[in-house]
C-alpha cells in the first residue's frame, strides 16, 4: 500500500476545485492516506457519478486514512487518493454515500509525482446515478441562486403581490401582473446565470430586508 501524507481535503458530494472552497467547510488535514492508481475511464466513472464501490476494494482501504483531530489522530473507516496519474480524486465512503475531494494545486502535483511510478490497479464500483455538476456556474453563483430561490419562494408562498410586482419592474423595467409571468421571468434570470440581474435581485431583497 502506498501512502501520501500531509494534505488537505474538502470532502463534499461534488468535488469543488480548492479555490471553491468556503472557510465554514469541514476541511481536513490528513495526516496519511493511502493512494490506488487507477485507469482513467474509472477515474472518471467516479468522480461524475454516485458510485458503489464493492466491498473487496473497501476492506483493502478501511481504516487506513488518519486526519489529525485537535491534538490527536483519528482513523477514517473508508478514504484513499485515486489518480491515473494525470489528475487526483480524493474519496470517502460515509453512510454509504461516495463524498469527493479535488486537492490543493501543490498538494495534487506532489501525489502525481507518486502516482505515475505506480502500477494500476483495477478497482470493482457500480454506477448509480450521475452527479449534477454544475460545469458552467461556480459553487458561488450556485449558492446564491439557491438562497435567492429560497426566498422568492417564500414571497410567492406568502402572495406578497406588490412586492413581487415591484421587484419585476426593478429587474425588468416594465410592468406585469400575471404572477405566473412573474415567476417564470425569474426562474429564467437564476437559470441562465444572468448575474447582473441576480444582483439586482439581491440588493432589492437587502433594501425589502429579506433574508436570503
Amino acid at each position: 500500500m502506498n501512502y501520501i501524507y500531509d494534505i488537505l481535503v474538502n470532502f463534499n458530494s461534488e468535488a469543488y476545485d480548492f479555490f471553491e472552497w468556503n472557510p465554514s467547510d469541514n476541511i481536513l488535514h490528513v495526516r496519511k492516506i493511502p493512494l490506488v492508481k487507477v485507469s482513467s475511464s474509472a477515474l472518471s466513472d467516479i468522480t461524475d457519478y454516485d458510485v458503489s464501490l464493492e466491498n473487496s476494494f473497501l476492506e483493502h482501504i478501511k481504516r487506513k486514512t488518519e486526519v489529525f483531530n485537535n491534538k490527536s489522530i483519528r482513523l477514517v473507516e473508508f478514504a484513499c487518493l485515486l489518480s491515473d496519474g494525470t489528475t487526483v480524486l480524493a474519496i470517502m465512503i460515509k453512510n454509504n454515500h461516495c463524498l469527493k475531494s479535488k486537492l490543493l494545486l501543490d498538494e495534487e502535483e506532489e501525489v502525481l509525482t507518486v502516482a505515475q511510478k505506480l502500477k494500476e490497479e483495477d478497482i470493482l464500483y457500480t454506477k448509480l446515478k450521475k452527479t449534477e455538476n454544475n460545469t458552467y456556474k461556480t459553487r458561488r453563483q450556485v449558492d446564491n441562486e439557491q438562497k435567492l430561490k429560497k426566498s422568492l419562494k417564500k414571497l410567492f408562498s406568502e402572495k406578497n403581490q406588490e412586492t413581487l410586482r415591484y421587484m419585476y419592474y426593478e429587474c425588468f423595467n416594465k410592468k406585469e401582473e400575471n404572477l405566473n409571468i412573474i415567476r417564470k421571468d425569474f426562474q429564467s434570470i437564476l437559470e441562465e446565470n444572468n448575474e447582473a440581474a441576480v444582483e439586482k435581485i439581491k440588493n432589492i431583497l437587502k433594501l425589502l430586508e429579506i433574508k436570503h
